[in-house]
């Protein structure tokens, strides 16, 4: 799966979707791809939330080479070797306005753009982790989680990312992923 989003909602949008009393000011975004810095909803570790800003990527050891990824699938959590060879990862929200999917007809493509018909912006779940660069450097990023797609959402692809409804953001945050 392949993707790009868009984040242009307002803070104050933010925040009351996020149930934060603010989020900081940001700039309206139209091209996010995986590699760019991105705001992210985790628990702050003393029972509430923040929205803090990380790269969305993970990297880690795999075989003795470092592999780059950005999209885990949520039905295989649990034994992902990726996962459990990362330091403390943590469920996460990635608020997005909307998102590109890429649609191949033989050699070429389509791209679809999916928003909410009210303008809400989607919730995205996703993991936050730590983990050591190559060069022994803790850092954190993190990774958006797809599913099978909906055909009802996004007929055209295979696979999507998972969407959280707004009242299972508490419920996603407290999850254990190991």
């Amino acid at each position: 799966m392949s993707f790009m989003y868009t984040l242009h909602h307002s803070p104050r949008d933010l925040a009351d979707l996020l149930g934060l009393p603010a989020c900081p000011k940001q700039p309206p975004c139209y091209h996010i791809a995986p590699g760019h810095e991105i705001s992210v909803l985790r628990p702050d570790g003393q029972g509430g939330r923040e929205l803090v800003r990380m790269r969305w990527r993970v990297i880690t050891a795999w075989d003795w080479s470092w592999k780059d990824c950005w999209i885990l699938r949520a039905g295989k959590l649990h034994n992902n070797f990726l996962l459990k060879s990362i330091l403390a990862a943590k469920p996460c929200v990635i608020p997005v306005s909307g998102f590109f999917v890429r649609r191949y007809h033989g050699q070429d493509y389509h791209r679809y753009y999916i928003h909410r018909s009210d303008q809400r912006p989607f919730l995205f779940a996703g993991v936050c982790c730590e983990w050591m660069t190559p060069l022994g450097e803790l850092t954190e990023g993190c990774a958006v989680l797809s599913i099978n797609a909906d055909p009802v959402i996004t007929p055209t692809i295979t696979r999507m990312p998972l969407l959280l409804a707004e009242t299972r953001i508490d419920t996603w945050l407290a999850h254990d992923l190991l």
